[in-house]
């Protein structure tokens, strides 16, 4: 590579990087402002870093109720989304059975159904079990919307994995879930790491689903909290800044400690091929 081409790159990876953490800049610096102070100067640093903004969100508004509820859903459904289609993925990658591949299409032809065309059947659904209001009902929308894309992704990620490595652990008594999760899960650790992430963030981010199934407004989360929260405090900016950082901070937080398990899965990888 020629030093133009350096200087090239590392200039266009400088704007790259500015333009994805000024917006989080831009929220942290405002967020401890009040509606005068950012209104006079919204792109200088606070002369009072004031946490005002964060003491009515947790107080008054009772933001961390939200938060709660949040983390409870897409942590239980990241774990059991990623732990199905680590299951099935195995098994669809690495085990011969009758009617496997037509099993494997049957699940991914879910893919392309339109979400749209599955929320008044699930409403129904969930009304007949008594599940409207409970977090379950979030929770298994989810769970099966969620096990296909994982199934996909994981799936040719473990074909890679070598059959020798296998038929040695079966040689030393392995089975089934001890290949799984002492041969398999270390292995394959980035995939993993990459689709637990994909699927926090997407659980995290989503509205509509815990808006429909979730009308008590102590059961919501925190993305359907936001919307009260632009309407309550329309008039102070600040407020709503300070509410949207902290309802990105789970997903920075998991993906700082996730960062390293996939470079680890990388570096496995590349040994083992």
């Amino acid at each position: 590579m020629s030093l133009r081409t350096k200087i090239v790159v590392t200039v266009f990876m400088v704007i790259l990087t500015i333009s994805f953490l000024y917006p989080l800049y831009f929220m942290t610096i405002n967020s401890f402002k009040d509606t005068t102070a950012y209104y006079l100067n919204e792109f200088a640093l606070p002369r009072v870093w004031d946490p005002a903004n964060y003491t009515i969100l947790l107080g008054e508004f009772q933001f961390l109720r939200y938060f709660k509820n949040s983390l409870f859903i897409s942590c239980v459904s990241t774990a059991l989304v990623v732990l199905g289609a680590v299951i099935a993925s195995y098994a669809f990658a690495k085990i011969r059975f009758r009617g496997r591949n037509v099993a494997y299409m049957a699940i991914l032809t879910t893919m392309f159904l339109p979400g749209q065309a599955t929320i008044i059947p699930q409403y129904v659904m969930f009304s007949n079990y008594h599940l409207i209001n409970n977090h379950w009902s979030v929770i298994l929308a989810y769970i099966a919307s969620g096990i296909p894309g994982s199934i996909l992704l994981l799936r040719s990620a473990f074909v890679g994995i070598p059959d020798e490595l296998l038929e040695s652990a079966r040689i030393d008594g392995a089975g089934f879930f001890s290949t799984v999760f002492k041969i398999v899960i270390p292995v394959t650790t980035a995939a993993i790491a990459i689709q637990t992430i994909f699927s926090f963030i997407s659980y995290w981010n989503d509205m509509l689903t815990p808006m429909l199934l979730l009308s008590n407004a102590e059961k919501q989360t925190v993305m359907v909290s936001l919307q009260q929260l632009f309407s309550r405090y329309g008039n102070y900016p600040t407020r709503q800044l300070a509410g949207l950082l902290l309802s990105v901070l789970p997903v920075l937080v998991l993906y700082l400690f996730l960062q390293k398990y996939m470079m680890k899965g990388m570096l496995v990888g590349s040994i083992k091929a």
